[in-house]
């Protein structure tokens, strides 16, 4: 009897499915940076390390006081991208 090996094919990715944007985005980041920090952080991450209520979180990112999300549904920021954020605005507010 010959046996041929099983194999399993994933189907082409839309470039609206979830899947899809979690590479595209990991393909925009550095290689560098994936391996120095995986950390994702969710929208209560943010509340906690930016000690404000949900209602100013939104405010603030209204107002472009917070970085964009690096996954879209459900919203994850980076951490490292948003210690780089904060890190250059305090940079910039210094030098003006």
């Amino acid at each position: 009897m010959n046996a041929k090996p099983f194999s399993i094919q994933a189907p082409p990715l839309s470039k609206s499915s979830k899947l899809s944007r979690v590479m595209t985005t990991k393909n925009e980041l550095n290689p560098g940076d994936i391996a120095k920090e995986k950390e994702f952080l969710k929208i209560n991450d943010m509340l906690e390390k930016l000690g404000v209520t949900r209602t100013q979180f939104w405010r603030m990112r209204k107002a472009g006081d917070v970085p964009p999300p690096v996954i879209k549904n459900p919203q994850m920021w980076l951490a490292s991208k948003v210690t780089e954020f904060y890190e250059n605005r305090a940079s910039k507010q210094q030098s003006s």
